[in-house]
């Protein structure tokens, strides 16, 4: 930053400043991608715990899946980007957004696109 000079101008945003939750933003957020904030469930295969506990912290909402013993339930509330469903992508096949079908409709139409890039 060159010619930086003090002004007495008065700052704007500081109600929003002191609102703003840096941890709670970081968790949503992946990477520098924002996007669309949605409370998402995913079912995943139980050695994942760790990695969603590593991830969201306490606001990760976990439970046993009732129907497979070998997974388990997760609500968590993220913002729906490219960044976050290659996230989910990288957990491979153990994973799977149950909903909304929105997002878990936008995942396939992403992979797809994706696919048609090695489809010969």
């Amino acid at each position: 930053m060159q010619s930086i000079t003090v002004t007495n101008t008065a700052r704007t945003g500081k109600e929003l400043f002191q609102s703003f939750d840096i941890v709670d933003y970081s968790r949503k957020t992946f990477g520098m991608f924002g996007g669309k904030e949605e409370t998402v469930t995913i079912e995943a295969a139980n050695f994942l715990v760790g990695v969603f506990i590593d991830r969201f912290g306490e606001s990760a909402n976990i439970r046993p899946n009732f129907d497979n013993p070998d997974s388990f339930i997760v609500r968590i509330t993220v913002n729906i980007s490219p960044q976050f469903f290659a996230w989910v992508f990288g957990l491979g096949k153990n994973v799977k957004i149950l909903s909304p079908d929105s997002t878990a409709d936008a995942f396939k139409s992403m992979i797809d696109s994706v696919a048609e890039n090695y489809c010969r």
